[in-house]
Formats: structure tokens, C-alpha cells, sequence
């Protein structure tokens, strides 16, 4: 029959060579950011993201991947990262687009559908993964989409005064809501 021949067809090609099935499923190995749109506002040990910016994050497998629907990293900000494409085999490439009011050191919380990341043989990705801060160039990522206060500006001095030589005090104030 034909399967028997085709199947004897395919012993008599591999000639001794070794057959190895995969069931180990891939591994995240690190998470790192490829770039941010903003690299101008930072200071000794952060860079500060606002709204409109955006970051992305270069995850790193075990092992070759392919992603098969949706994937999404979910991060501390309450929003996602989205899948945008692969650098190489092994190398995915998440963006995360700052929305307004969110304040905080960015991290990844979770790979939201760890199934659709698959390697040749189907085995789905082991998450494993506990929070992750990350980082750019050593320094955190802060997001900081607050709209400084305006500032307040208040005189003292002599209401009778009749010319503008008179020393006054004053004070500016403001505050970052």
C-alpha cells in the first residue's frame, strides 16, 4: 500500500541518521528595552516617558518561536504591550504606547497568552515569569503623564508704597499634581 511505501521510502532516506522529537516547551531567557522614542528627559537614574511615547521590548527566547494569533505582554500600568515582529528565531518584539495617567516604574507583570507562543514542534511557551522591571541604558523607566500644577505667585510688601523702588518679597510656588 502506499503509506507502507512511503513510509519505507523515508527509512531508507535518513540513512542512520537520528530522529529527535521535541516536548520541551520554550523559556523566556531576558527582557530587555530595543529603544524609547524619548531619550531626551532623564536624570541620574531614570528615564521619564510621557504620553505619545512609546517603548519597545526586546524579549529574548530558549529556543526559535513563532507567534500564532495575539500575544501581549501586560505591564504594572494596567495596559499591554503588543506583539510588533520578530529581530531573529529567537527574538520578539513588543511596543507599549504611553497613555495619559499613569505614574510608575515600568514592568512586565505577565505574558498574556504564553499558547501562542510556539516553537517548531508546537510546544507552547512556559511563561514562568514573575515581574519584571525594566530597564533602558541602566536606568528605569518612569512613566510620568502629570501635567505640572501652575504656579502660584503671590507679593508682599507695603500697600501705601507710591513707587516701585520699595523692596518686596515674593514667592513661587507650584506643585506637580
Amino acid at each position: 500500500d502506499k503509506i507502507s511505501a512511503s513510509f519505507k521510502n523515508l527509512i531508507d532516506n535518513l540513512n542512520g541518521t537520528e530522529i529527535f522529537i521535541a516536548t520541551t516547551a520554550p523559556t523566556i531567557g531576558s527582557y530587555s528595552i530595543e529603544s524609547i522614542s524619548d531619550e531626551m528627559h532623564f536624570d541620574s537614574d531614570k528615564y521619564y516617558l510621557n504620553a505619545g511615547d512609546t517603548v519597545k521590548i526586546k524579549v529574548t527566547f530558549s529556543e526559535k518561536v513563532g507567534v500564532v494569533g495575539t500575544s501581549v505582554l501586560s505591564l504594572n500600568s494596567g495596559e499591554n504591550a503588543v506583539y510588533l515582529s520578530n529581530i531573529d528565531d529567537k527574538t520578539l518584539i513588543y511596543e507599549y504606547k504611553v497613555v495619559a495617567g499613569t505614574a510608575s516604574p515600568l514592568s512586565i507583570l505577565q505574558n498574556v497568552y504564553p499558547t501562542n507562543i510556539q516553537d517548531d514542534a508546537g510546544n507552547t511557551l512556559n511563561a514562568g515569569l514573575s515581574e519584571t522591571i525594566l530597564k533602558y541604558n541602566s536606568k528605569n523607566i518612569v512613566i510620568d503623564t502629570t501635567e505640572p500644577a501652575t504656579p502660584t505667585v503671590s507679593i508682599a510688601g507695603n500697600s501705601n508704597a507710591s513707587s516701585f523702588t520699595q523692596s518686596v518679597g515674593m514667592t513661587i510656588g507650584g506643585t506637580e499634581g
